[in-house]
């Protein structure tokens, strides 16, 4: 996926291209300015959260286009190509459903307590609030969108699965 970017940056300099993810890595506004501070690690790959929330995409950071967004960074920002990073956030439950995981999703915002999460309405409403945030990353690409499964094997299969393309 993040070949799929750098390919079509290197022969389309003046698209907008980004990686974007879910809220499935901690990130603290304080870090975005420190460009030392990695967010996103696999094998070789280390990467950093977007460095700032306004006006991402027309950051003059060194670093900026190889940044992965957040949800705050691209709301009503149309993009070239995007590859979305499917956090452990969300998860294929035992009967087969989507349902987000409490104990995996990093943001503040959004969270239900323990005691709120008895209730299957919170649940369901706080499914519906992690669904949406990857709705908002999936139809940022006008020319096209790759899917990456970080840290979550199991989302990948189910959407194997659904889309039937095993």
């Amino acid at each position: 996926m993040f070949d799929w970017i750098e390919e079509d940056r290197n022969f389309n300099p003046e698209n907008v291209d980004r990686v974007l993810a879910g809220l499935a890595e901690d990130w603290k506004q304080s870090d975005g300015k420190n460009p030392a501070i990695k967010h996103w690690f696999e094998g070789s790959l280390a990467k950093r959260w977007n460095s700032t929330q306004e006006n991402w995409v027309n950051s003059k950071e060194d670093d900026a286009e190889d940044q992965v967004g957040s949800v705050f960074a691209v709301q009503g920002i149309d993009l070239n190509r995007v590859g979305v990073l499917i956090g452990d956030d969300i998860q294929v439950n035992d009967k087969g459903v989507l349902a987000a995981n409490k104990e995996n999703f990093r943001n503040v915002n959004g969270k239900f307590t323990e005691e709120d999460m008895q209730l299957t309405e919170n649940q369901e409403e706080f499914t519906l609030f992690v669904l949406n945030i990857y709705y908002i990353l999936l139809t940022r690409g006008i020319d096209g969108i790759r899917l990456g499964f970080w840290r979550n094997d199991a989302f990948m299969e189910y959407m194997e699965r659904t889309l039937e393309i095993k």
